[in-house]
């Protein structure tokens, strides 16, 4: 792979000596180090309906990519979705099983109790009423 741009005229001299089945000057090579993460990839063959694959086709032209990078991409989303939503499940079960074990104490305080009574003077009292009298 080379990291020179061609010029178009370049390009197009390139695409017809392909289009007539004549190799490259220096011969072809073996590049896995050009796919991304080649040696962890694993090809599959999946049977997939006609018009799903029409319609995943659809939605990666408009993505401006393949429909096997579209297909790889939203698997990678939802697996990620699966894994974090395990995540939060076994996260919850835990702090159930920790409640479970370790019951939340509540401590009530007590209220606070008087032991003096109140008073009543009841000379006050007839004051008030001579007064009022008065």
């Amino acid at each position: 792979m080379s990291d020179v741009s061609m010029s178009p005229g370049e390009m197009a001299e390139e695409a017809r000596r392909w289009t007539e089945g004549e190799l490259p000057a220096g011969g072809l090579i073996d590049a896995p180090d050009a796919v991304p993460r080649a040696k962890e990839s694993m090809q599959i063959n999946i049977r997939l309906p006609r018009q799903m694959v029409e319609i995943l086709k659809e939605f990666a032209r408009r993505s401006g990519i393949g429909y096997q990078v579209l297909m790889k991409r939203w698997l990678d989303e939802r697996i990620r979705e699966e894994r974090e939503r395990l995540r939060r499940e076994q996260e919850r079960l835990r702090r159930e099983r920790e409640r479970e074990r370790h019951p939340a104490i509540i401590k009530l305080t007590s209220p606070t109790f008087f032991s003096q009574t109140a008073g009543f003077d009841a000379s006050a009292v007839s004051d008030l009423a001579a007064a009022a009298e008065g």
